[in-house]
């Protein structure tokens, strides 16, 4: 049975197909159609590293995948930077701090991180495809001794 945002986390909290409720905490413009969602999901802890994605929820449309384009160092908040394209990031859009999504992940491979460190770095991505790219560069900048030159 699930319970409201306010009571915790939903039931069968370790079953990973079962989205955990969100409330939307922030909402900022970046481009046009493309917008910054800051979700923090209540009760349950949910550690990621950079590369990896989650589905949001926009409930009686639909879900889909997003890279998360945050890290744990640097907010509570889950970061996602959503392209307004469809029927789902349309809903997403016009939704406004407050509401309450779904939130299932981490899902996928994270960033090799490890491997990289001592060694000079160049982060290329353009577009919305520099999202998932953004815990990358944190997590150097916030490592800063860990890595050569960052490009």
């Amino acid at each position: 049975m699930w319970r409201n945002y306010e009571e915790g986390a939903v039931s069968e909290p370790d079953n990973p197909m079962r989205p955990l409720l969100g409330k939307l905490v922030g909402v900022k413009d970046l481009a046009h159609e493309i917008k910054l969602f800051q979700v923090e999901v209540n009760g349950n802890g949910f550690a990621y590293e950079p590369g990896q994605f989650a589905f949001l929820s926009a409930f009686g449309q639909g879900e889909a995948p997003f890279g998360l384009a945050s890290t744990l160092a640097r907010t509570a908040a889950l970061e996602f930077a959503i392209n307004r394209v469809g029927t789902v990031t349309a809903t997403l859009h016009t939704l406004e701090p407050g509401a309450i999504v779904g939130v299932r992940g981490p899902m996928g491979n994270r960033f090799p991180l490890d491997g990289m460190k001592g060694k000079d770095l160049v982060v290329l991505g353009g577009g919305i495809g520099g999202a998932p790219l953004r815990p990358v560069i944190h997590s150097v900048l916030d490592n800063r001794d860990e890595f050569g030159r960052l490009t």
